[in-house]
């Protein structure tokens, strides 16, 4: 019975562990107070996320914070005309204080993987989100799916995306103060 319990707080962990890796936060300083910054960053979401299909949003007027929960498509071509589909959830929160505000993303999770063309449509295995060059993750099932490579250049692109919500984020606050017409 020890046994047992210790394998499954060790698989536990080392999921949890893994989920964690997988997180992006920033806080930016910038001088403008608490209305402001909740303003300018209701006005990013609008302006980032312009697909309601994709996103649900939850905002906070009191606690100056909107949260997130939206969707990342990311195609790989296979070949043959053959294109390998994944979905990607994800969360954002953005809240503001005086003189900051702090962007975190956070619960990436692969939802759907499927590869498509010639009129077919087959399930492939879902990669979950990972960091490094490498990964013990089935990335193929039946020779459908994406070689282990190409599996890092994707987890690149989404950690890219995830890196430039960030960036559009800070530059929305920043070119704030210069937009006086």
């Amino acid at each position: 019975m020890k046994k047992v319990l210790f394998m499954v707080i060790c698989l536990l962990a080392t999921l949890s562990i893994n989920a964690q890796e997988f997180k992006f936060e920033k806080i930016i300083e910038v001088n403008k107070t608490q209305s402001e910054l909740y303003s300018l960053s209701k006005m990013f979401v609008a302006d980032f996320w312009n697909s309601a299909k994709n996103v649900t949003q939850n905002q906070d007027d009191a606690a100056h914070t909107i949260q997130l929960k939206a969707i990342k498509d990311i195609e790989v071509k296979a070949g043959m005309g053959l294109v390998n589909l994944y979905t990607y959830k994800y969360s954002v929160k953005l809240q503001a204080k005086d003189n900051k505000c702090r962007v975190q993303i956070y619960d990436v999770e692969c939802i759907e993987a499927y590869q498509v063309g010639l009129g077919k449509e087959y399930k492939i295995p879902q990669i979950q989100p990972f960091t490094g060059n490498d990964t013990d993750q089935k990335t193929k099932s039946m020779g459908k799916g994406v070689s282990k490579k190409k599996a890092v250049e994707m987890m690149q692109e989404l950690n890219s995306f995830f890196n430039s919500i960030i960036a559009s984020y800070e530059k929305q606050l920043e070119n704030s103060a210069d937009d006086n017409w």
